[in-house]
């Protein structure tokens, strides 16, 4: 361990890299796909980020990958889509995907198909290309100077014999512990994929507790998300389309279902969302306690649901 410590040099920091970003504009919707690990090499999974911008009202459905191979790259893990209300007063839609390389070299993401619904029509829109070029991964000799060569070629045989048998257990067990990391890195992202819908809606209403927003006067922002937050909630939890609805066309579709929810469920989901409504589309100004009981009555009805 002294004779490695003793030949280890200062690494230089490596600049930070800038994601790689290509833009997209089709009507009033924004399509973006960023790369936010660029300078990648074969040890690592690209992340692609896609994201939608567009005003309310208007749609999008972001593809699951599943079983598309990119060229040179594999699937290996995808989170499911998110939606939210940016300062701007548009919708943010964005899902984020894990992609293996499979070889080093110039690789290509090949475009692929958003769907965008608005005024009751939907139609495609194409996304842009993206070229990369993956580095290869780390191996065993690089960046040895010249005078350490020099002096490995006239050392004993003995200990020219304990150098490659320490070597060679390094290696080993870089290796294993490269599997093992990757191994719990994939795990941890199937497990976030694979998330329960009540799981997913308190961890979004912690993180909105955390974002502190009503502090800041963005009561908007905050029950636009408050209400977002819950449609979601419904979608994944009792299959019904309510993000994607007004308030009035999702109201209607639960007078017409006979069993998903109870009676009062659907109560508190009009009183719910029709609040919300007014402070984001009526400039309606609420109360601190009014805040607070919105929160609190939104989680209520998760964990009682």
């Amino acid at each position: 361990m002294l004779l490695l410590l003793a030949g280890c040099r200062q690494a230089t920091k490596a600049p930070s890299v800038e994601p790689l970003v290509k833009e997209k504009a089709d009507g009033n919707v924004t399509v973006r796909l960023i790369v936010e690990n660029p300078d990648v090499t074969l040890d690592d999974d690209v992340v692609l980020r896609v994201e939608a911008e567009c005003p309310e009202g208007v749609n999008v459905e972001l593809p699951d990958l599943k079983h598309d191979v990119f060229d040179v790259f594999e699937l290996d893990a995808s989170k499911s889509m998110e939606r939210k209300l940016t300062a701007q007063s548009t919708m943010l839609f964005s899902r984020v995907y894990g992609l293996e390389p499979l070889e080093k070299g110039e690789a290509k993401i090949d475009s692929f198909i958003i769907k965008v619904t608005e005024n009751g029509e939907t139609r495609e829109i194409e996304t842009p290309e993206i070229s990369l070029t993956i580095k290869p991964g780390e191996e065993l000799g690089e960046g040895l100077a010249e005078d350490e060569l020099e002096l490995m070629a006239i050392r004993s045989p003995w200990q020219k014999g304990w150098i490659l048998w320490s070597a060679g257990g390094v290696v080993v067990l870089a290796i294993a512990s490269l599997l093992v990391w990757r191994h719990r890195s994939r795990e941890k992202a199937v497990a976030e994929v694979r998330k329960s819908p009540l799981e997913t809606a308190l961890a979004a209403l912690d993180q909105l507790e955390k974002d502190d927003l009503v502090a800041k006067g963005e009561l908007k922002e905050y029950y636009g998300r408050v209400s977002s937050i819950l449609r979601e909630y419904v979608e994944g939890r009792y299959g019904l389309q309510a993000p994607e609805r007004t308030t009035e066309e999702f109201m209607e579709d639960l007078r017409r279902d006979s069993g998903t929810l109870s009676k009062e469920q659907k109560s508190l989901l009009e009183k719910f969302l029709m609040h919300c409504d007014l402070v984001k589309f009526a400039k309606f100004e609420p109360s601190a306690d009014e805040v607070r009981a919105t929160f609190e009555s939104c989680k209520d009805f998760f964990v009682a649901a």
